[in-house]
């Protein structure tokens, strides 16, 4: 499954969350510096949500944002 965000400027980078219904339990999967994420755990044909937050680093201190709106992929059998 591959999921792609809107780049977020001044954001140092983003976090990928991934839980099997919409409203259940999001752990984190990921942590990158790029827009995109391929998400190699999923398994074949099933339905995955995602949600991205991003975090901004100053003087070693993380700041998150908060979630984005989840996201559905289904992946392939």
């Amino acid at each position: 499954a591959v999921i792609k965000w809107g780049k977020v400027s001044k954001a140092t980078g983003y976090q990928v969350y991934r839980a099997t219904s919409k409203n259940g339990t999001y752990k984190r999967i990921a942590t990158t510096t790029k827009t995109s994420y391929t998400d190699k755990s999923a398994k074949g044909g099933r339905k995955y949500f995602y949600k991205i937050r991003t975090y901004r680093k100053v003087s070693s201190k993380n700041y998150f944002s908060g979630y984005s709106s989840a996201k559905s992929v289904t992946t392939k059998k």
